[in-house]
């Protein structure tokens, strides 16, 4: 059974709107670890900052998970559990994440409820998307399988050459690219 999408997250980063996510699960993590739900590799985000949790239909908490800077609710600093209101500014260091929510799939017509289907959630647990990463195209034969595999563990190796030697993020950001733009021209 699909669960229907009640609560959006707009994620701003400097004052600019990264990405919507449209969440159909029951719970998330927000923090610095690739593991979480929302990944948000910055400093001044613990580990493991917030999460976001369905109680029932239509009803969201948000709890601080003991964060080193907070974690504010329409610039309150959350204490302990909140409910998340439709239309609350979520801050998370240099981050803000706005909450919509929609009323339960119960109350919604059927219209509305065909829209919510053809939404992509790109929320992915990280165990999943790096297994079928390194499976790389099982449509294809057993060599060429092992042959992606072994190019995409060549670009890792490569990024992470970028990132120990990189001065600056532009630094970083340029080192990747390279190594991204060099995989495109290969698949032409």
């Amino acid at each position: 059974m699909t669960t229907a999408t009640e609560l959006t997250l707009q994620i701003y980063i400097e004052g600019s709107l990264e990405q919507t996510l449209h969440v159909a699960q029951e719970q998330l993590t927000v923090g610095r670890l690739a593991e979480c739900d929302i990944y948000l590799p910055y400093s001044e985000i613990s580990r493991r900052h917030c999460r976001f949790r369905k109680l029932e239909p239509g009803k969201w908490q948000l709890q601080d998970l003991g964060s080193t800077n907070g974690t504010l609710v329409n610039q309150t600093l959350v204490k302990k559990a909140v409910i998340v209101k439709d239309g609350d500014v979520i801050q998370v260091g240099n981050v803000i994440i706005k909450a919509q929510l929609q009323p339960p799939a119960s109350s919604k017509n059927a219209s509305s409820q065909e829209k919510s289907t053809k939404v992509q959630t790109i929320l992915r647990n990280a165990e999943e998307l790096r297994q079928r990463w390194m499976e790389g195209d099982q449509g294809k034969d057993p060599l060429s399988t092992e042959q992606i595999t072994q190019a995409r563990l060549h670009y890792i190796v490569e990024i992470a050459k970028g990132l120990n030697s990189a001065e600056s993020i532009e630094a970083i950001f340029s080192q990747v690219e390279t190594v991204i733009f060099k995989e495109l021209r290969n698949l032409e």
